[in-house]
């Protein structure tokens, strides 16, 4: 398999170089490759299938809580450019609204990778929110979303 590896002259080794080649060497030599041990592929695949179906699941709880934030707290979007990161997570399992950003402080927000400058910049937000909606129903949804996605990731 090495050997068509390097007949595709591929100079770069990534994931998804080796992925190819090996799908590559799948295809190009079928008549090679043992196909007989189909057993332990079994569990493999229905890891995958539950692996695959989690993230699934994972992605639709992060789409909804990302559409309550932009009624709720459309501040904390500013920091999920590049998809959501895990302190913004546990931001919001604690703090899920604006109302409840407003009562704390910078020195209470303790939250792994949650700068001082950038806890600040969130309570400031938090005081001139423009959300819609600070009912405590939405602030339980937003913290159960949240809970979710982290434990999907």
């Amino acid at each position: 398999m090495s050997a068509n590896s390097r007949a595709s002259l591929n100079r770069n080794t990534t994931d998804k170089i080796s992925a190819f080649n090996i799908a590559n060497f799948l295809i190009s030599h079928f008549e090679k490759v043992n196909f007989e041990n189909r057993a332990s592929e079994e569990g493999l695949k229905k890891i995958y299938g539950y692996v695959k179906l989690l993230k699934k699941q994972k992605t639709q709880s992060q789409n909804h809580l990302t559409s309550l934030l932009y009624s709720v707290n459309p501040e904390i979007l500013n920091y999920c450019k590049d998809g959501m990161p895990k302190w913004v997570l546990k931001l919001l399992c604690d703090y899920p609204t604006p109302k409840e950003l407003k009562k704390t402080s910078t020195n209470k927000l303790k939250i792994p990778y949650l700068k001082k400058e950038i806890a600040e910049e969130i309570i400031r937000n938090a005081k001139k929110s423009v959300g819609n909606y600070e009912d405590q129903n939405y602030g339980n949804l937003i913290q159960e979303l949240a809970n979710e996605v982290l434990r999907k990731e």
